[in-house]
Parts: C-alpha cells; structure tokens; sequence
C-alpha cells in the first residue's frame, strides 16, 4: 500500500488485529474474529490462506477479545496474550500444543522475545500499576519477579 493509502491489498480472509511479523518475513501471526470467536492465526505477508492456530470455537473457549502474539526467532513458537483474559501462553507452529507461561493472579499483555530466543520481556501486573519483566524460556520463571 502506498502511503496516501492507495493500491492497497487486503492479505486477510476477515477482520486481522494486532499483526506480527515472522522472523523470515514470510508469514504474519494476528487476531481474528472467525464466526463469532476470536482465534490466533497467520497469513501469509502475500495473503491467501489463513491458518487457525488456536482453535478456540472447536475447543469451546471463547476469549474476550483479540491475543497479541510475537515469533520466537526460530519462527517455530509463538507467545501470546489474551488482550481481556491477560494470560501468557505459548504455541508450537507445528504441532499445535498450547503450553501456559503464567503465573495464576498476574496479568500479562504484549510478549516480546528477545533476539536469541531465551527471554520474554512482558507487560507485567503484579501490585500496582504495570512493569517490565523478563521471563527465562528454559526455566519458564521470572526471577523473583524481578522488574527491568
């Protein structure tokens, strides 16, 4: 698309939020509401077919609103959070499987990974207000809860 919005081309089948690029710049991870419920899916950057990664309508979930997701580096999992339910989970592109990151009580929003792939740094809940913490992929824990 150009600038002044001109040449624009949909890449999406529906409505897409909260889009992330893939580390080999060949599909972009998002949003989408798809028959009532909000799923995480990806495209490719060209467009074409969507791939539902979550499933919730099948499984009977129904989350509040969109996820926001980010790549692991290595382009095979991905981490997001449910922008109502603010819980922190992740997703293995290939196999489907769905493995929870969070702590119960805390409230996560916007995962990024960093570079190497062994750290999250998260939008973060615990007391007041909200903080930056990191959390180690190996041991899926934040240190104390430590703030960056």
């Amino acid at each position: 698309m150009n600038i002044d919005g001109s040449n624009s081309k949909k890449i999406t089948q529906n409505e897409g939020l909260y889009p992330s690029w893939s580390p080999d710049g060949k599909t972009i991870v998002f949003s989408g509401r798809r028959n009532g419920t909000w799923e995480l899916l990806t495209v490719s950057a060209n467009g074409g077919n969507e791939r539902n990664l979550s499933n919730n309508r099948s499984k009977g979930k129904r989350p509040g609103w969109g996820m926001i997701a980010t790549f692991h580096p290595n382009g095979k999992e991905i981490v997001y959070a449910p922008v109502r339910e603010k819980t922190l989970h992740s997703i293995h592109t290939e196999s489907g499987v769905i493995t929870d990151l969070g702590a119960p009580n805390i409230s996560y929003s916007h995962p990024s990974f960093s570079p190497d792939g062994e750290k999250i740094v998260v939008n973060t809940r615990i007391q007041e207000g909200y903080d930056l913490v990191i959390i180690d992929m190996s041991t899926k824990e934040m240190p104390n809860h430590s703030r960056c």
